[in-house]
């Protein structure tokens, strides 16, 4: 009995060993695994790389594309301004009743000058590098 029960217990044991990897298996294993994880790390970050030298590299035509986008809506508010400015010249010299009024306001009109002064509240261009 005693010398089954010791066989016993040393089969489990045996068997209990099988299931464990050796430690230098594991370690190598291990190693390796982290290995491939650093590897994709690597890649990962050129390509995080290269997206960020793309963006670098296009931010002056982001600039120019905004600076122009700016230039033209302010030519629009300019062009409406004067076209509402137009529309009261004209609904003031339809409505006037004196001739100098009139006669001054074609001759300002026929000279091909706008209206309005120009805007003196804009921003001179930034200074191209």
């Amino acid at each position: 009995m005693f010398i089954s029960l010791l066989l016993l217990s040393g089969g489990i044991g045996f068997l209990a060993g099988l299931l464990r990897e050796h430690p230098y298996v594991d370690s190598f294993r291990s190693a390796l695994e982290r290995r491939q994880e650093r590897g994709l790390e690597l890649a990962s970050a050129h390509t995080r790389l290269a997206a960020a030298r793309a963006w670098v590299d296009s931010a002056g035509d982001r600039t120019e594309q905004r600076r122009r986008g700016v230039e033209a809506r302010l030519r629009a508010a300019d062009e409406l301004y004067e076209t509402a400015a137009e529309a009261h010249r004209r609904g003031f010299t339809s409505t006037a009743n004196d001739a100098a009024i009139t006669e001054a306001a074609h001759k300002r009109t026929e000279s091909g000058t706008p209206l309005l002064p120009p805007s003196t509240t804009r921003r001179p261009p930034a200074p191209r590098r």
